[in-house]
C-alpha cells in the first residue's frame, strides 16, 4: 500500500501546477458540503465527489454510487467496518480505478462505505494523508499539499498533537471550559463541532449546568441520538472561541464516538482519546498538518 500510495502522489504532482522548489503546490477550490471537503473526481470513470477525511483509518467507495452507476468492482475480501453506533461486515475492492486532480491511478484495500448521497463517489482516508503536508483553507474553501522538506512545521507548529501508531490517526489536546484538558480526534470528515465520549462528559456538570437539547445524528452504519449544549469557551493552541457546540451519545445510547469510518480491528492507543473535534471549529482557520509526524498550525485566513 506504501508503494502504490507513493505512485499515486508521484501521478498528482505532475497532473498538480507544482513548484519544484519551493515544494508547494497551488491552491485547489474544494466544496463545503455539512463540512465536509469534497474535490471533484472519478470512480470507474464516473464522476463524482472525493471527500478527505482525516478520521478515517480507510478509504471507502460509497455503495450508493455504486449502485447509481451500475459499477462492479474487483473484490479482494471483507472487513469488518466500525461506525458510531453499530458495526458491520463490508466488501474491501482492489484494483479501484480513481481520478483526483487530473490523474488516473487505481486504489486497493477500499471498502464499500455507505455514506452521503449518490453523487459522493470516495472516501480517502489517513493513508492518503500520511504522505505529504496538508493545508485547508476553510474561510476560502481551498487547500494544497507539501513535501515535508518545503516547511519546517515543527518548528511553526502551535498545536499539541500526537499521530495515533495504528490507526494512524491525528489527535490533538485542547482544554475545555477553563476545566479540562482532553485530546480529541482531529476529523476534517466530522461536520459538528465537538462529539464527546458521554462516559467523560458524566465526570462533569456540563449536562446540568447548561440547556441541552436532543436530536438524531447518522453514522456511517446506522443512526442513533445525541443530547447538545453549547460549551461557554475552548482553548485550541493560541486560540480561544466561545459558545461551542458539544455533542455526545444520550443515556442508554449504545456509541463508539471515535469510528465513524474505521477497520474493526483498530483503536487509538496510547492516549487517552474522548472525542472528535470538526468542521464547526476548524471552519475559522487555516489549517496545516503533517499526518506522518503528528505536527500541526491553525492561523486565521490571510484574504
Amino acid at each position: 500500500m506504501k508503494k502504490q500510495l507513493q505512485l499515486v502522489f508521484a501521478a498528482l504532482l505532475i497532473s498538480c501546477s507544482f513548484n519544484l522548489l519551493a515544494g508547494v503546490t497551488k491552491w485547489e477550490d474544494f466544496s463545503l458540503v455539512n463540512g465536509t471537503i469534497r474535490l471533484p473526481g472519478a470512480v470507474d470513470g464516473q464522476p463524482g465527489w472525493v471527500i478527505i477525511d482525516s478520521g478515517a483509518n480507510i478509504h471507502g467507495v460509497n455503495l450508493h454510487f455504486m449502485q447509481a452507476h451500475n459499477i462492479a468492482l474487483a473484490k479482494s475480501g471483507q472487513t469488518m467496518l466500525e461506525g458510531v453506533y453499530g458495526r458491520e461486515k463490508r466488501d474491501v475492492f482492489t484494483h479501484v480505478p480513481i481520478t483526483l486532480f487530473g490523474a488516473e491511478f487505481t486504489l486497493d484495500d477500499v471498502v464499500a462505505t455507505p455514506f452521503g448521497g449518490k453523487s459522493d463517489a470516495l472516501l480517502l482516508g489517513t493513508g492518503f494523508l500520511r504522505m505529504f503536508i496538508f493545508q485547508f483553507d476553510y474561510p476560502n474553501e481551498r487547500m494544497r499539499f507539501m513535501t515535508h522538506d518545503a516547511i519546517n512545521l515543527k518548528k511553526l507548529k502551535n498545536l499539541t498533537m500526537d499521530i495515533d501508531r495504528d490507526s494512524g490517526r491525528p489527535i490533538v489536546k485542547v482544554r475545555l471550559n477553563d476545566e479540562k484538558d482532553v485530546w480529541l480526534l482531529l476529523d476534517t470528515g466530522n461536520s459538528g463541532g465537538i462529539l464527546l465520549d458521554r462516559r467523560f462528559v458524566k465526570t462533569t456538570d456540563w449536562l446540568d449546568k447548561f440547556p441541552r437539547a436532543s436530536g438524531m445524528a447518522r453514522g456511517v452504519n446506522t443512526v442513533g441520538v445525541n443530547e447538545h449544549f453549547n460549551l461557554p469557551i475552548m482553548e485550541l493552541g493560541p486560540f480561544d472561541l466561545e459558545n461551542v457546540v458539544v455533542s455526545t451519545p444520550a443515556e442508554g445510547q449504545k456509541a463508539n464516538v471515535l469510528s465513524q469510518f474505521e477497520e474493526r480491528h483498530s483503536r487509538i492507543r496510547g492516549r487517552k482519546v474522548v472525542g472528535i473535534l470538526g468542521y464547526d471549529v476548524l471552519k475559522h482557520f487555516v489549517l496545516t498538518v503533517d499526518y506522518k509526524r503528528g505536527f500541526g498550525h491553525i492561523a486565521p485566513p490571510s484574504t
